[in-house]
């Protein structure tokens, strides 16, 4: 196999989910609270990358790393910090859904995480799950 061949099978393992995205992460009234830089790498049916905060700019120290699956437009994955001392007990799961609107694609869903919340008594501290909707787009989409 010659170089150019090995080249451009390589490429083609790359998945339509490869590549650079923003992912935005919206309040209960659909507001823009958080966005994030994904660099996303898709082979086969398995996604990894990195997930760096761009905004709000007080948190562009956070990072995380992210491992799933993506069959019948629908993606599952894992995340967590990329660094524990910085951003201690940051992780979750992300459930998105591919959608294409327009002939743009975009993955809409939201992600889980659990949260420690204090009680009305001193000491009284108990954790809760928390959903957050967000979506993926592809920077030029922003």
């Amino acid at each position: 196999m010659s170089v150019k061949e090995l080249v451009t099978s390589i490429k083609s393992r790359d998945g339509e989910l490869s590549g650079e995205w923003i992912q935005k992460t919206y309040d209960e009234n659909g507001g823009v609270i958080k966005k994030d830089k994904v660099e996303c790498s898709h082979v086969g049916n398995k996604l990894t990358g990195k997930i760096k905060r761009i905004q709000p700019i007080h948190e562009s120290y956070k990072e995380w790393t992210f491992e799933g699956y993506f069959l019948d437009d629908l993606f599952f994955s894992t995340f967590q910090t990329s660094d524990r001392r910085k951003n201690p007990g940051s992780y979750g799961t992300l459930q998105l859904h591919k959608v294409i609107h327009m002939g743009a694609t975009s993955l809409n869903g939201f992600y889980v995480k659990s949260e420690l919340e204090r009680g009305s008594e001193p000491g009284d501290v108990t954790k809760s799950i928390k959903r957050f909707n967000l979506t993926w787009e592809k920077p030029e989409a922003n």
